[in-house]
């Protein structure tokens, strides 16, 4: 294998990969790339709180969880990137839920509209804001 990289831990004895036509380039990170990790981020999250919600139980919620029930019975559901909360419409920070059907009804919605793509502005900040915490000034 003159002309080959040789990868030893193949099942293939001696599996051999051309490199003649490899070269080296620079990592370059685009605003596309920041965009979905932001989106992919926001996402995991919320299949977790999904998960979540699936195991609550006899009204007892994890206090991982995000959503919270008033005194009334009604549940509040806030979308948070990092420990501070989205701003979902203008002043508007919580999903009120009847039941706790909703609240995972509401988390399956809101994946679906991260995944859209309609909270890129929302993340841009809150992304924004978290790393003005960490810049010395």
């Amino acid at each position: 294998c003159a002309e080959y990289l040789v990868l030893p831990w193949s099942s293939v004895p001696s599996f051999c990969l051309p490199i003649g036509n490899m070269k080296d380039v620079p990592r370059v990170r685009t605003v596309l790339q920041v965009v979905t990790q932001r989106r992919q981020r926001l996402i995991r999250r919320i299949d977790q709180q999904i998960s979540l919600i699936k195991s609550a139980t006899e009204g007892m919620l994890s206090r991982a969880s995000w959503a919270w029930m008033d005194e009334n019975g009604a549940y509040f559901l806030p979308i948070k990137y990092g420990r501070n909360s989205i701003e979902l419409q203008k002043g508007m920070f919580a999903i009120q839920c009847d039941c706790i059907e909703d609240v995972g009804q509401g988390l399956v919605a809101i994946r679906a509209m991260v995944l859209q793509g309609d909270f890129d502005a929302q993340l841009q900040k809150a992304s924004t804001e978290i790393r003005d915490k960490f810049s010395k000034k």
